[in-house]
């Protein structure tokens, strides 16, 4: 079970690694090469760039630090890309974080196939439409923020602890996960309602139903038990 878990990680961040210069609007050209993203890329830096050092990523020595492995990111310290537009607003953080279109458009491929993208319905063959999903959740919403986080990055291998300097996937996720499980009901459910309805609000698809005609569902509700439920012959 463990290996075939890893190998799906595997193959989910593969995937979004080979998409991801399609899943947002560059101003330079996201590389192929993994090696040349993650602060090697100016447009990437300021991406991942912790937000108590925006205003030092400009220089070229500092991104050149957090590449070569001589600063640490804090995986407690979320990015500019997890916020709509790339912004976090220091009065209120909560406002725009995890709504940025790039992270939408991970979530879209890994649950409802390339195909999506655009808004347009999930492929047939998709995650999403094999096991009828819904409604999103802490632990999907999380784990497309990693694959999110990776695919963008210099990693060539996604280690989900890391190893010395690297940057540890594993606490990302853990300590996103906890944070939005102990976020406000009200803000945690908003957000999860945002999130279904870019994702799965093509995925059931309700038919017209004529005026009159009362579902199969109700008609149960309505009748209560009788003598003849478990007869079997008329």
């Amino acid at each position: 079970m463990h290996a075939a878990i890893a190998n799906a990680r595997g193959t989910d961040a593969k995937n979004i690694k080979d998409i991801a210069p399609a899943l947002r609007d560059w101003t330079s050209s996201l590389p192929a090469k993994k090696e040349d993203r993650g602060f090697r890329h100016t447009e990437v830096a300021k991406l991942l760039c912790p937000a108590s050092e925006d205003d030092d990523i400009a220089d070229p020595a500092v991104a050149l630090e957090y590449h070569h492995k001589l600063r640490a990111l804090d995986p407690e310290e979320w990015p500019p890309f997890m916020y709509y537009k790339d912004v976090i607003h220091d009065n209120n953080p909560w406002r725009g974080f995890l709504k940025a279109d790039y992270v939408v458009n991970v979530g879209r491929v890994l649950f409802c196939g390339k195909a999506s993208l655009g808004g347009r319905r999930p492929s047939g063959n998709s995650l999403a439409v094999k096991y009828q999903m819904r409604t999103m959740t802490t632990g999907a919403l999380t784990y497309i923020a990693t694959i999110a986080y990776f695919a963008i990055s210099a990693d060539i291998n996604f280690s989900p602890t890391g190893s010395s300097g690297e940057f540890q996937y594993m606490a990302f996720y853990n300590h996103l996960l906890t944070a939005l499980e102990d976020e406000d009901e009200t803000r945690r459910t908003n957000l999860l309602g945002w999130w279904t309805d870019k994702l799965f609000s093509q995925v059931h698809i309700r038919v017209a139903r004529r005026e009159g005609v009362i579902p199969s569902t109700e008609r149960l509700r309505l009748v209560r038990p009788r003598d003849d439920d478990d007869l079997l012959d008329y």
